[in-house]
C-alpha cells in the first residue's frame, strides 16, 4: 500500500466506505490481524466493518486535513482501537464514546498466548467488549 507512507491507512474496506460501515477498527502492528478477524465475524453477523492500519501517529497526523477526515471519519460513533499496549491516546482516533482496547498497567510476563487470553485480545474477547460497549 502506497498509504502506509502517510501513517494510516484502510486495510479492510476503503476510504470511501469507511463511513458506511456499521463498526471502524484501528489498530496498530500485530493487532492489525486481530483485527481482521474480529471484521470478518462481525461480518458474519451481518455487520460491515473496516480495519485502518494505523503504523504511525506522527507521520498521519501530518497529513493534510482532507486524508485525516477521511481516516478518521469524524461523524462515526462506532469505532474501536485495538493496541497491546496503553490505551492512552487513542481516544483522539475513536472520540469519546469509541471502545480503546488496550493494557493501562505493565509487569505481566507469560507466553503470547496466555497474555492475549488474560487481557483480552482474542476474537472472542475483542467481540465481548463491542457488543458490551455498543449493545
Amino acid at each position: 500500500y502506497t498509504e502506509v507512507k502517510k501513517g494510516a491507512y484502510v486495510c479492510k474496506g476503503d476510504r470511501n466506505s469507511l463511513s458506511n460501515s456499521d463498526f471502524i477498527i484501528y489498530a496498530t502492528g500485530s493487532e492489525v490481524g486481530l483485527a481482521l478477524e474480529v471484521a470478518s465475524e462481525l461480518e458474519t453477523q451481518g455487520k460491515k466493518a473496516s480495519v485502518v492500519s494505523m503504523p504511525c501517529w506522527e507521520y498521519f497526523f501530518a497529513q493534510d486535513k482532507d486524508y485525516i477526515k477521511s481516516i478518521l471519519c469524524s461523524g462515526h460513533s462506532a469505532k474501536i482501537s485495538i493496541e497491546a499496549g496503553t490505551t492512552l491516546g487513542w481516544q483522539k482516533i475513536v472520540g469519546e464514546n469509541g471502545l480503546c482496547i488496550g493494557v493501562d498497567h505493565f509487569g505481566a510476563s507469560a507466553p503470547m498466548a496466555d497474555l492475549a487470553a488474560e487481557y483480552g485480545f482474542t476474537k472472542e474477547k475483542v467481540l465481548e467488549k463491542i457488543k458490551t460497549h455498543y449493545g
